[in-house]
């Protein structure tokens, strides 16, 4: 199995909301299995503890990161997340729920859209 590399940024935000809004998502992340989860400052004259998540993931844990991905943004309902994908690729997610799960699957693993 391959392992994938992505980075979660929180967009229109504060830096405190981000290093907030980091720290649930990665307590959050942390408990499924496969995903092993970073947090990294944006700049190393920073004070915070990281306001940028990046996450290790092997194929088979694109989907639990899917529904948790879609779990926290609805719970956090004025949160908007860049996922960037190690080949460059990025994806903006907000206001999605379980529905949006497939549609997340197939950004984060580059598969085509309808």
């Amino acid at each position: 199995m391959q392992s994938q590399t992505l980075t979660i940024k929180f967009l229109t935000v504060t830096a405190g909301q981000a290093n907030k809004y980091a720290q649930d998502l990665g307590d959050r992340l942390q408990e499924v299995e496969g995903i092993t989860v970073e947090r990294r400052r944006d700049s190393d004259d920073s004070q915070d503890f990281g306001a940028t998540l990046v996450l290790i993931l092997g194929t088979t844990s694109i989907t639990a990161l899917a529904h948790g991905l879609s779990k926290w943004l609805s719970r956090n309902s004025g949160a908007k997340v860049e996922i960037t994908m190690a080949d460059g690729r990025r994806a903006l997610m907000d206001n999605l729920n379980s529905s949006d799960v497939p549609g997340i699957v197939k950004a984060i693993s580059g598969q085509p859209g309808k």
